[in-house]
């Protein structure tokens, strides 16, 4: 189970043994914010055409849960210190929110909404068994068929908890990360009458996979410099 005990970085699978910090996950948010800025171009200049900007976009996502799932393991289960960073994104959501009110889908809160959500609900996952997990994550797919008040929905609010229990090595939730990464970008997919919708779903599981490449390469370019004190970015980025 995934108990209250177990919630740790020192419980990281030797699948993962790369730098939930530092320079690797630093290289994680870049790519990310790139692939978001891209996305958002398409959508504002270009009306969502480009599709292959889309396409590239909804690799940001996934890699933004990511880092927020490292930050749920760094935290070693401390509620309070994850509660504390989820304020902090909630607070950064505010600010923002009026230029995503301006510029994007005025129906749909930004996207640091659902990343403070996912981070608030997961000192509770935490503490729940796989099977009632599982019903959550399965919940959380098909309220996805209606509309949700922040970007990516309930699916993308439990994004973050299932990628944390799969740095954990619980193989469930290496599968709903993937099955979650899909239903949160699947909102965007009527939009895309040009591509076979099966070669979509590929890319949006690929995106899934990005995180753990881009550790292993940073892994294997630094070794061990690749720590929480060898950073590209500033220490609150």
């Amino acid at each position: 189970a995934w108990g209250m005990n177990s919630f740790s970085a020192a419980s990281l699978s030797p699948l993962f043994p790369a730098l939930t910090s530092g320079r690797a996950l630093d290289v994680v948010k870049i790519v990310a914010a790139v692939a978001m800025v891209i996305d958002h171009i398409n959508h504002i200049w270009w009306q969502g055409s480009v599709t292959s900007a889309y396409l590239i976009g909804r690799m940001a996502f996934p890699l933004f849960c990511f880092a927020a799932a490292a930050a749920i393991v760094r935290m070693d289960g401390a509620v309070d210190k994850i509660y504390k960073q989820a304020g902090f994104l909630l607070l950064c959501a505010l600010i923002s929110e009026p230029v995503s009110q301006l510029t994007r889908d005025p129906d749909t809160v930004n996207v640091l909404f659902t990343l403070a959500l996912g981070l608030a609900v997961a000192p509770c996952m935490r503490s729940f068994p796989p099977v009632l997990r599982v019903m959550f994550y399965i919940a959380a797919c098909a309220l996805m068929a209606w509309s949700n008040a922040w970007e990516f929905g309930f699916a993308g609010m439990m994004l973050p908890v299932a990628l944390a229990g799969a740095m954990m090595g619980k193989h469930t939730d290496m599968i709903a990360a993937a099955v979650l990464a899909a239903f949160a970008n699947f909102g965007g997919y009527g939009n895309l009458d040009v591509i076979n919708p099966a070669v979509v779903m590929i890319v949006v599981l690929a995106a899934t996979a990005l995180p753990l490449c881009a550790l292993w390469l940073i892994n294997q370019a630094y070794g061990s410099t690749a720590t929480s004190q060898s950073r590209l970015l500033p220490r609150y980025a």
